[in-house]
């Protein structure tokens, strides 16, 4: 699944280089790198948390608790960062603010889903969607940049799209979150064991981000 994922995006590369000016391109990079430093930030490394926890668990109970904790704290730290948003979005002027920001929180779910279908032991289905993903950011992308002139709009709107179907197909064929996601669940001791592992691994990982792409 992440080859598949990695060798798509070296694939489209030159298709959208070709299409897409250098300039509407460079500032594409620019958006995908703050994604990917926002990513820690949005999902206080649940994905991590998550799987790591999950591993653990001996039954479906158990397992209710991890999942309900991960999909509450990532659905409160979306709500907070939307509010973030649209305070950035009367105050600063931002090309493409709201699809950086829904792209962004689409890769996050989309990771964080990924990992609980590994935790759950599901990981045929963890690298069937990665390159279903994969297959529909160039179905959809391409077809968007090449045909009707959208230029970075259509990669943005190949990638949110790709990532939100193969979540549904995840959901469709698991039930991540209807068989597992339970509001009346007690899962906060779970919960603080999960953050005491997963906060320091936000700093980790904004540092390594920052050292890869900070200089954009």
């Amino acid at each position: 699944g992440s080859i598949g994922s990695r060798l798509m995006t070296f694939l489209l590369v030159p298709i959208y280089s070709f299409f897409i000016s250098p300039s509407e391109f460079g500032y594409y990079d620019i958006c995908f790198a703050a994604i990917l430093l926002m990513t820690p930030i949005i999902s206080f490394q649940l994905r991590e948390g998550a799987f790591r926890f999950l591993l653990d668990t001996k039954n479906d109970d158990e397992r209710a608790q991890i999942v309900s904790f991960a999909i509450l704290t990532m659905l409160r730290n979306v709500i907070a960062f939307i509010s973030i948003g649209i305070v950035v979005y009367f105050v600063f002027n931002i090309w493409y603010l709201w699809y950086t920001l829904l792209f962004a929180i689409v890769f996050t779910s989309f990771e964080l889903v990924q990992q609980l279908l590994r935790g759950l032991g599901h990981n045929k289905l963890f690298a069937g969607c990665g390159i279903l993903s994969s297959f529909l950011i160039f179905a959809v992308s391409v077809p968007l940049v090449v045909w009707t002139d959208m230029g970075i709009e259509g990669v943005f709107v190949g990638n949110i799209a790709a990532r939100i179907i193969a979540m549904l197909f995840a959901e469709w064929r698991v039930g991540v979150f209807s068989k597992f996601m339970r509001r009346n669940v007690g899962y906060k001791a779970v919960g603080r064991e999960i953050m005491r592992f997963s906060i320091p691994m936000i700093f980790v990982n904004l540092i390594v981000l920052f050292i890869a792409s900070g200089n954009r």
